[in-house]
């Protein structure tokens, strides 16, 4: 009878024992994730390096060979002769043909 006591009570500690939180048990179950996690990462890694040597990483099937064009010319023009303009001003100011009144008096 006492025996049995003492197994019942034995059986009792170790079901008490397991509620308890086991921080190595955690760990180990955070290691075995992230080492999993990182296995995929580089087996992604390689399958992106394998795509890119065979140049079907970044491929468009649906190109059109006339597309419209965004930029209208004579717009374009009208900006790079403003952008002459200033720097012809500025190389006239740097050689003195044009004065400015000093602001400050």
């Amino acid at each position: 009878m006492d025996n049995l006591i003492l197994k019942t009570k034995n059986d009792l500690k170790k079901i008490k024992k397991n509620f308890f939180i086991n921080p190595h048990l955690h760990w180990i179950y955070l290691l075995r994730f992230f080492i999993f996690i990182s296995i995929i990462l580089i087996l992604f890694a390689f399958y992106l390096f394998y795509r890119i040597k065979t140049d079907k990483v970044f491929v468009i099937d649906n190109v059109e060979p006339n597309k419209k064009v965004i930029l209208k010319e004579n717009l374009l023009k009208n900006i790079e002769d403003m952008f002459l303009n200033k720097e012809n001003n500025l190389t006239k100011i740097k050689n003195g043909e044009i004065f400015f009144k000093d602001p400050s008096s």
